[in-house]
């Protein structure tokens, strides 16, 4: 039961951490950057 609720607590923290990366990018325009990748 532990061990099942430590990867939600990373899957939740994993999905978190998208959503800031999706706005840093949004607010400094690096999207044509990782485009280019």
């Amino acid at each position: 039961m532990v061990f099942k609720a430590k990867w939600l607590f990373l899957y939740l923290l994993f999905l978190n951490l998208i959503n800031f990366i999706d706005e840093f990018l949004c607010k400094n325009d690096f999207i044509p950057f990782f485009v280019k990748l």
